[in-house]
């Protein structure tokens, strides 16, 4: 079996590096929910600077399970054991604001001693009264205190609504840190890299529905590709005979899973978001906002319970943990400037859950109590949903996962400055007008085209006749009316790629398709265009 390793991330590990080879003392805080991998990037920079200066990562507990002078114990304890006990000895005498018989005194003798200290669950800091010491502590370790440390901190948080607003500029540690890291979810192209070296890709439709529940998580990635024996026959795909047992399978090992002690439902910290916000999420993966409809017309029990407002809740979770998005469609009327991101005319009333990860657990795997919000594996409510219902919702999300995917791939292509998914959607009654469902535009290399997409999960319902031609009243739509210009006539004039994309395409299917101008795009192709091999097909 393919041991784990560390994928992707080379600029935010570059930030690290940078900052681990600087002579001088350094602080910086790392943004990202739980899963993302934010430990191990500076773990990884560690390995790669080859101990020097030595990496201690040490999280913070929640002062329900651990008072500060505990958390100090641990601390000497955990740099004993890590780093050897003489990196403690001769503690400094009591610093006249740091003492070293308090926790924030032990850190101040290790960034004397060069290491790399890293407080994981810095979410944690102000209920255990740590906040003010930490300030103390970086002011002490400025150029303006001599002597002046030459360690690195680097403080993370899981909690997003803790963990920034202690960085609001009416809060102790406004502009106390010299840099910022926001470590978002995988891409495609390192998803691809990590399925391909896993064989993941062996079979493009499961890999799908793991991209579907898994999302760009790399805990969610790791877990199934090291954990236990019902993850290893998961993962011998030719023992399954079909989808539709793989698929139960799957659901049955994540309901185990969820179930366990060591994990937590927590998308974006979910369980620990206020009541209205929480609402609202539910409200969405269970719903989809109808046109015309404005968003503060969402049903009033919700309006009612979403204070301080709905917009408030949306403002949060948009804007603040980038867990939702607005819906819109591709501008129809592009300014001059129109390669700017003013590409989307956004409607004011249509709102999605934009991660896999957020969606699977709260429209597939049933909805949390929040519980204890701290600790512990919260209750769900009542019992997860059946079998057969969690095997239909997670098929429904397959397609949109699918479309979130190629928009991603797309992005990662050679000279496109842009891509988008649900970019023209058209429908008088039941007949669908428009169906544009990826998109990618040049940047300014010649030649390049633009590329127009239609993603289904069953490559046989693919129409490319009834395709063509919504893909030409999609380009003589953008840009019309009385507002008409350059920019639309640019995007007529370039070259295009038409696709269809499905997770895979037969030999016959690929020939016929051809024939109509259409190019077929797998998920293996999607690989093979990023310089990605992906292995051995399933048919072999």
């Amino acid at each position: 079996m393919t041991e784990w390793r560390f994928y992707g991330r080379e600029p935010e590990l570059e930030k690290v590096d940078s900052a681990l080879r600087y002579p001088k003392f350094v602080c910086k805080r790392i943004h990202g929910r739980r899963g993302v991998g934010k430990a191990e990037l500076v773990a990884e920079a560690g390995r790669r600077t080859r101990g020097k200066p030595p990496v201690l990562i040490f999280e913070l507990r929640s002062p329900e399970l651990e008072s500060a002078e505990a958390a100090r114990q641990r601390l000497l304890d955990t740099a004993g054991n890590e780093l050897g006990p003489e990196i403690l000895q001769d503690l400094p005498h009591p610093h006249p604001v740091l003492p070293a018989d308090n926790f924030t005194g032990v850190v101040r003798h290790l960034l004397f001693r060069d290491v790399a200290v890293t407080l994981d669950g810095f979410h944690h800091a102000r209920p255990m009264g740590l906040e003010g010491p930490i300030k103390l502590l970086i002011d002490h370790s400025g150029p303006l205190h001599n002597p002046r440390p030459t360690g690195k901190l680097f403080v993370m948080g899981s909690h997003q609504q803790r963990f920034m607003a202690m960085f609001r500029s009416d809060q102790p540690l406004f502009q106390r840190f010299y840099g910022n890291i926001n470590l978002h979810q995988w891409q495609a192209p390192t998803v691809l890299e990590m399925a391909a070296e896993h064989d993941f890709l062996r079979n493009p439709g499961r890999f799908l529905t793991l991209w579907t529940a898994c999302g760009g998580i790399p805990r969610n990635w790791e877990a199934f590709a090291n954990s236990d024996e019902s993850a290893a026959r998961l993962r011998d795909f030719s023992r399954w005979p079909d989808d539709d047992s793989w698929r139960r399978a799957f659901l049955g090992w994540q309901e185990e899973r969820l179930r366990g002690p060591d994990e937590r439902f927590d998308s974006r910290s979910y369980v620990e978001l206020d009541e209205p916000h929480r609402k609202v999420l539910e409200w969405l993966a269970h719903n989809k906002a109808r046109r015309g409809s404005e968003f503060w017309r969402f049903p009033e029990e919700l309006r009612d319970r979403a204070k301080p407002g709905l917009a408030e809740s949306l403002k949060v979770l948009s804007s603040h943990l980038e867990l939702v998005e607005r819906v819109g469609e591709f501008w129809r009327k592009p300014a001059l400037t129109w390669r700017s991101d003013l590409r989307w005319q956004r409607s004011p009333d249509l709102w999605r859950i934009r991660d896999n990860d957020t969606l699977f657990q709260l429209a597939v795997t049933g909805t949390p109590e929040p519980g204890n919000r701290e600790n512990g594996n919260p209750r769900r409510v009542g019992s997860m949903p059946r079998t057969g219902q969690m095997l239909e919702a997670l098929e429904n999300l397959e397609g949109p996962a699918l479309e979130r995917f190629a928009a991603d791939w797309l992005r990662n292509l050679p000279c496109m400055g842009w891509s988008g998914h649900g970019c023209w959607r058209r429908q008088r009654g039941t007949e669908a007008l428009g169906d544009v469902d990826a998109m990618a535009l040049p940047d300014s290399e010649e030649g390049t085209p633009l590329v127009l997409a239609s993603c289904k999960r069953d490559p046989a319902k693919h129409n490319p006749g009834r395709l063509s031609r919504q893909l030409g009243a999609f380009l003589e739509d953008v840009g019309t009316g009385k507002d008409d210009d350059e920019g639309a006539e640019w995007l007529r004039s370039l070259p295009q790629r038409r696709l269809l994309i499905s997770p895979e395409f037969t030999e016959g299917q690929r020939s016929r398709f051809a024939e109509t101008g259409f190019e077929c795009i797998g998920i293996r192709d999607m690989a093979r265009e990023l310089g990605i091999d992906p292995g051995p097909s399933a048919q072999g």
